[in-house]
């Protein structure tokens, strides 16, 4: 994350999953980003499969869609909620499916403030994660974590405060 005074921030994330079973491949096959277009601007910069023995290969352009959410269209007061769907190709049990989004917050929630929720559910295995926060010095922060290492880091650039977390290794837990 790199935050704004006025508390917009603009989200970079790469996700790397293993597809493990069998039985994952069908669920696995897409990915569904969902987003609010009022608060928010999705992009999608790369997105491919990387088959078990080291293939890449790209998702094409006409199989990442932006469309309407399901939610939005039984619920008209939720006009604004879209989701873009990625459909991997070559997906089978030791493929792993990548992509990388930029989230670009056009208003925050409240007016001035920044608000960050990341949640790393025990019934999945990680093996990498790393959450960075950057904003300026002077923006107030209240900052909770739970189970990830890390904290203060030293900022790039004068005027900016820096945070880092990180969750290597972890394996699943029964829910």
């Amino acid at each position: 994350y790199t935050v704004s005074p006025d508390g917009t921030y603009v989200r970079e994330e790469t996700r790397r999953d293993r597809i493990n079973l069998p039985e994952a491949v069908q669920g696995a096959a897409q990915t569904y980003l969902p987003f609010n277009a009022s608060l928010e601007r999705l992009e999608v910069l790369d997105a491919y499969t990387e088959t078990p023995d080291g293939k890449k290969i790209p998702v094409e352009a006409d199989k990442i869609i932006t469309q309407q959410s399901p939610v939005s269209t039984a619920a008209p007061a939720f006009g604004d909620l879209k989701v873009t769907a990625i459909v991997f190709p070559q997906i089978a049990p030791g493929a792993i499916k990548v992509h990388r989004e930029r989230r670009t917050r056009l208003k925050p929630l409240f007016e001035g403030a920044f608000g960050m929720v990341e949640v790393f559910p025990p019934p999945i295995a990680y093996g990498d994660v790393r959450v960075t926060l950057v904003a300026p010095a002077n923006l107030p922060m209240r900052i909770d974590v739970q189970d990830m290492k890390g904290g203060v880091t030293t900022p790039d650039r004068d005027g900016e405060a820096k945070w880092t977390w990180t969750l290597e290794n972890t394996t699943a837990q029964a829910p």
